[in-house]
């Protein structure tokens, strides 16, 4: 663990002191691969400490290892498939025990009528495989990474580019200089590899994974309609939201990174007191994020980014009640359920 890695911000000195000698114990025992720290799950009884290699192999998961105490270290196994296809049904807190049992219920139709019901199925899965389906799905949709910092050996695995250097600030505020890993199934594997174009198939431009119109379009979207914006509306009010007119939820949060070597002041927050870059993001009450807008500096305020987002004026022009007036945010955000709107 680096120095300046933002994961020393909620981990105490003792933690990362156990999760520096961790990743080197693990990496003896489990050459060539190397490991660093993945990150912390918060459980009832304990937390969870994942460390993972990070030498990318196509078809195959990093190595995961997890601890409760950060002494005593266990491989964790990949998720099953079956398991993954269930995802929406593993909600709830970790108790910190692995061997724990946990309950779920997958409903299923009988036919096509959607009245027409299975009786709800249950199964049972120990604490440890829901954990890792959480780190396999945060693995499938984290992995990004910046353009040109890896490259593909000629016996396949994706490795760190030797001659990468990093990128200014101005490149970092730019999704075209990024990409994302994707871990190819055998047949496309093969099929890669026969056509010459193993590294078009595994990493892929990161503009690739986001959806039009989150780009085109920031608060316009094909399904917002004078019906739906009513139905926001009287949804927020009734949970004792102060606005009548909210149908969404508005935030600016910073992502802390590490101590830059360029371009300090222009991420250094103040208020925070750490560097790191910023964005602004919009829900509405149905779980959809409507709007996404940056990265920005991390020493930008929020109200300034929401200036130059352009949001306010997407607001007037699409957002007009029956009686003339216009729609509203606002940041607090009422306990609601998706399944209300």
């Amino acid at each position: 663990m680096q120095r300046n890695s933002p994961a020393r911000s909620f981990l105490s000195p003792e933690e990362c002191a156990l999760i520096e000698a961790a990743c080197v114990t693990l990496r003896e025992s489990n050459k060539p691969s190397k490991f660093a720290f993945w990150g912390k799950i918060h459980g009832i009884q304990n937390d969870y400490y994942i460390v993972q290699s990070y030498v990318f192999v196509p078809q195959e998961h990093p190595a995961t290892f997890y601890s409760r105490d950060g002494l005593t270290w266990f491989n964790l196994a990949p998720a099953a498939d079956a398991l993954i296809s269930s995802g929406a049904y593993l909600n709830g807190p970790f108790t910190g025990e692995p061997t724990t049992p946990y309950t779920y219920s997958i409903s299923e139709l009988l036919t096509s009528n959607a009245a027409e019901k299975k009786p709800p199925l249950e199964n049972t899965i120990r604490e440890e495989e829901r954990l890792a389906y959480v780190v396999r799905c945060v693995d499938d949709e984290g992995m990004m990474i910046p353009k040109y910092s890896y490259d593909n050996e000629v016996v396949g695995p994706v490795v760190p580019a030797p001659s990468y250097r990093g990128m200014s600030f101005d490149d970092c505020s730019n999704l075209e200089n990024y990409l994302t890993f994707n871990p190819t199934s055998k047949a496309q594997w093969r099929s890669a590899v026969a056509a010459g174009d193993r590294a078009r198939q595994m990493l892929q431009p990161l503009l690739h994974s986001c959806p039009e119109n989150l780009t085109d379009h920031p608060i316009i979207h094909p399904w917002i309609n004078g019906n739906a914006l009513t139905t926001f509306a009287s949804k927020i009010t009734a949970r004792g939201a102060p606005l009548e007119t909210c149908v969404e939820f508005i935030n600016g949060t910073m992502r802390p990174t590490c101590h830059p070597s360029r371009s300090q002041k222009a991420a250094f927050s103040g208020h925070k007191r750490q560097h790191g870059i910023k964005f602004q993001s919009v829900m509405y009450p149905n779980g959809i994020i409507g709007h996404l807008f940056g990265p920005m500096e991390g020493c930008r305020h929020d109200a300034g980014i929401l200036r130059e987002s352009g949001l306010l004026t997407d607001l007037r022009a699409a957002f007009n009640r029956p009686d003339g007036s216009c729609y509203t945010f606002m940041e607090i955000l009422p306990t609601l359920c998706p399944d209300t709107c």
